[in-house]
Parts: structure tokens; sequence; C-alpha cells
């Protein structure tokens, strides 16, 4: 609707309402006329004042065209001249990259025919040299012919024309390979599938060879420490265990995450290639001629596992062996200790080091794992790629303190810090410590390291365990008996064999339960137990692991 219709709709209401009320009046009719006259103009004042707006407008409209025309007019010019020249630029472009490319095809074409033509002279050369070569032959041959038969003999001259007959030619250095090349290239494709057969063939003999080679008698020709528990079954150096199935041995580690067949512990264990492997097991080598330490000892060592992600669990677990948190912290800075992560079980793992490199780590685990059948807990692992020749080692030693200048030989690391708190306590320096790694590793004691340790110390304690059974204490003492006499053999003054006392298994339980005597007599509670009503109950100690000094 209008603005002009409302206005007349909203005059009509007024109108109809003051007529109602005033229709006899002179005066509203004069009003309501008035009114009217006033509408009727209306439409003419609105059209004027929308004229009057709009007339800007159009003058601005016509501003925008001049302008645009006037713009079109400059620019138009520019773009023509500008594609102008885009478009000489390109074809000159064009034109030289068409240039060049038939300069260098030209040039090209020229060095082909120069190379030709140097070919060609090359050959005519060689034909020529070949001719000069096949003249001179022939003279050598008249020349050695005239000289063999004026000096040499009739054999000798036989020999002569019959090689100038048959024309033997002189062989070159490259000629036997060119021959069995040539040989191989002529070979039908039957004969080259027969050669593949026999070699696929013999690769397969070897790895059944080498799969049902004998792990035991190869691990013993290692130097491994290989002792049999069962019908089929040897336990190897504390860390293998080796079973003998229908056609083959298998192994595997005590925690169950390593083993196979014999090719899987050369490559895996020792480390070895395959190919060595293979050699090896399948008879390629000789396993005698395999030295320990050659095997051993040549890039392989051990990888740490990851630091524990709560130490004061280990720390805690020590605690409860009797070993101060002190102590530990203290071998922890030495080196001698980490706290670590085993397959997610915190350890506390003891390393064996040579030059500022770890060769050897055994963790002892907070909590026991179930080994590879599950029949038996495990808390104390050797770490892949240790070397249990170089044994963990702590260097004792304060010029403020009395020294006995003693060094003990222990089992376990845990041991090794027991000794050092026994010491501390009565205000002692402390010792030189060992960890051996097992009452039957003998193989630290082959260390120049380990050996100038020994020989500097006055008197070496071997400590013995009290073991369970009679069967498991009399293996122990005789592997402790060869310990000692192998101490003996580097020259030590005084080797003693060192028992814990009664109700301890080792040394760690006997600090742990307050049984040791003063760390000055260290002997002491043999002294008194054997005057005492219990000696009869003390098991015999061998004869070699007596207090003695070795006669020269």
């Amino acid at each position: 609707m209008s603005q002009t219709e409302t206005l007349k709709q909203y005059s009509q209401q007024k109108t109809e309402q003051q007529v109602s009320s005033l229709v006899d009046a002179p005066e509203m009719i004069r009003q309501v006329q008035a009114m009217r006259r006033e509408l009727a103009q209306l439409p003419q004042v609105i059209a004027d004042r929308t004229a009057d707006s709009l007339e800007p407008l159009d003058k601005m409209a016509k501003a925008l065209d001049q302008g645009l025309d006037t713009q079109r007019a400059i620019m138009e010019p520019l773009i023509s001249k500008a594609v102008e020249s885009i478009g000489t630029q390109i074809a000159t472009l064009v034109h030289d990259r068409v240039q060049r490319s038939v300069k260098m095809a030209r040039d090209q074409h020229r060095k082909a025919k120069e190379a030709g033509r140097a070919g060609r002279g090359w050959m005519r050369e060689a034909k020529a040299a070949r001719a000069q070569k096949v003249e001179l032959q022939a003279q050598i041959q008249t020349l050695t012919l005239r000289f063999w038969v004026a000096t040499g003999s009739a054999a000798t001259l036989a020999v002569v024309l019959a090689l100038m007959i048959l024309e033997v030619p002189l062989m070159a250095w490259n000629t036997r390979f060119k021959q069995a090349s040539a040989r191989k290239r002529d070979m039908s494709q039957n004969e080259r599938q027969g050669v593949d057969r026999d070699r696929g063939a013999e690769f397969e003999r070897l790895c059944a060879a080498a799969h049902g080679a004998d792990l035991v008698a190869y691990m013993r020709g290692l130097g491994l420490d290989v002792k049999k528990d069962g019908v089929k079954d040897w336990v190897v150096d504390d860390c293998y265990r080796v079973t003998k199935k229908q056609n083959h041995f298998v192994w595997c580690s005590w925690d169950g995450s390593r083993g196979g067949d014999p090719l899987s512990f050369c490559t895996d264990a020792l480390g070895l290639s395959f190919q060595q492997a293979l050699a090896d097991l399948a008879g390629g080598a000789s396993i005698q001629a395999i030295k320990h330490r050659e095997m051993f000892h040549v890039d392989r060592f051990p990888t740490s596992p990851p630091a524990s992600r709560d130490p004061y669990a280990v720390l805690e677990y020590l605690e409860g062996r009797g070993i101060s948190r002190s102590m530990a912290l203290l071998a922890q800075g030495a080196g001698f200790l980490r706290l670590v992560d085993y397959q997610g079980v915190p350890a506390a793992a003891f390393c064996g080091l040579s030059g500022g490199k770890l060769r050897s780590m055994t963790a002892r685990l907070i909590r026991p794992v179930a080994s590879f059948d599950a029949k038996k807990e495990i808390t104390k692992i050797d770490i892949k790629n240790s070397d249990k020749s170089f044994p963990a080692i702590w260097l004792g030693g304060d010029p403020n303190l009395p020294s006995d200048k003693a060094v003990w030989v222990v089992e376990g690391g845990i041991d090794a810090l027991a000794i050092v708190d026994w010491y501390k306590s009565h205000n002692m320096v402390t010792p030189n410590i060992i960890v051996s790694g097992g009452a039957g590793v003998r193989a630290f004691l082959d260390q120049p390291h380990v050996q100038a340790v020994l020989k500097q110390s006055a008197t070496v304690y071997v400590c013995l365990e009290n073991e369970k059974t009679t069967e498991t204490q009399r293996r122990t003492d005789s592997d402790h008996e060869k310990q000692i006499d192998k101490i003996w053999a580097l020259g030590c003054e005084t080797v003693i064999a060192w028992s814990p006392p009664p109700g301890s298994k080792d040394v760690a339980e006997a600090w742990q339960a307050g049984a040791l005597p003063d760390a000055h007599h260290p002997m002491a509670h043999t002294r008194q137990e054997g005057e005492g009503s219990n000696a009869a109950k003390l098991p015999p100690t061998p004869a070699a692991c007596q207090p003695s000094t070795p006669t020269p």
C-alpha cells in the first residue's frame, strides 16, 4: 500500500469521525473541504520531492559513466602493448631455444662423425698391428726353427715342428675366464635349473645338519659350564636350559624370553651371522679350533634395561635385605649398582665394567617371575650378552681407617653390599669385593685386572654358602674348592674359605639377621661354633677350603 493511499484512508477516517460528531456544523464542512484540497495536492508534492532526490543520483551516474569511458580509453592501448610485448618475448625465447637445440644436435652429429672416423682409423691400425704380429710370429717361428735345427736335438725339433703345424696360440691372462663365461652362456635352461636345484639341495642339507647338531657338545666345546638335569635336560652356565627332543636339541633362557634350535643359539646368544652359524654347526668349522675368548669378547656388549620408574621400590627391597639406603645410593654413584626395570619388574642390577664399558650385568628382581616351564620362580637374571669373565668389583679403601688388606669373593651383588655395610658398622675400611656370579664360575680369574686385585691383597676370603640339600651342598663345595685352587695358583698369600653362621644361607642373610661377628675378626664365629656343643651339627668343610698358605 502506497503512502498516498494510506493518507487518504487516514483522512477519510478523520473526516467521518468529525462529520459524525458535527454533522450540522458549517465549520466542520469547511474543514472537510480544506482537507480534501490538501489531499489533492499531496501526489504532486511527493513527486517533486522524489525528483529532487534523484537528480544528484543521476548526475553521479553520468559522472561514473564518463570516468569509465575515460579509463577504458586509457587502459585498452596499454593492455594491447603489454600483450604484444609478451608475445614478442615468448617468440624470442622459443626461437633461441630452438636455435640452441639445433646447434647442440649439429655438434653431437659432428662429434659422432669424428668418433666414427677415429674408430675406423683405430680399426685400421689394429688390423695392421695384427698383420705385423702375424708376420713377427712367422719370423720368430722361422728363427726358432733355424736355431733348433742348428743346436737342438731331434726330439726338441719334433716338438717345435708339431706346435708350428698345430698353430697353438699363446693364451692371454683372461682367456680361461672368457671361455668359462661362454660355456655358462651356452648352458641350456634345464642345465641351469639343475645347477640351481643342486645348490638348493646342498643348502637344505646344511640347514638340516645344523638344526640337528648336538647343541650340548657344541656348548661344551665353547667352554660353557654344562650340567645334566634329568634325562633329557641340561643347565648351561646357570643362564640357559637345553632339552633334547626326538631328533634335535632346543634351548631357552631361564626367563623364557629367548630360545630356539642350535642355529638360533648361535645367532641370538653368541651373536654370529647365519652363515657362520651354519658353517660351525654343519661341520664347516671345527668347534675345538674356536677359542672361548674369541666367541665371547668380540663386539658383544650387554644393553642395560631402562632405569626403573619406581626406584624407591628397589631401595625398599634392599633395605628389606639388610642393605642401608645410604649404602645403596653410594653403590649407585660408584657405578656398581643400577636401579632398572627388567620387563616391567623393578630390579637391582650389579654391573661388571671394563674400560668404562658395561660387560656384564646381573639383575636381582624385587619379585619373582615364572620360568619358561612355570615350574620355578626366578629372581636372578643375567642380562643378554653378559660376559661373566668381567665381574662386578667393589673397590674399597680409605686412608683414614684401619684396613685388613682383604679381598672378598662372593657370589652375588647383595652379598658385596652386605660386607661393605658390615665393615662400615665397625669403622673399618671397606675391602675390595669381587662378585663371581656363582660357585661354578672361574672365567673371571683369567682377567688381568682381577688378578691384580687378588695379588695385591694379604688375605682372600671366598664366601661359601649353606645349601638346602646335601647333594647341592656337595656340588657347591666342590665348585668353591676349584675356585680356591685357581686363586692359589695365582700366587695369593692366604686364601680362606669363609662359611656363614648356621641358619643363614650366605653372608647377606647373616648380616640381615645380625649374626656376623666383629669385622676385625671375620672368622670368630667359626671358632666359637667349634668350641660349643653345636660343632657336630655343622656341615663338614672340605680340606681344600681350610685357611692355609700355599707351599712354594
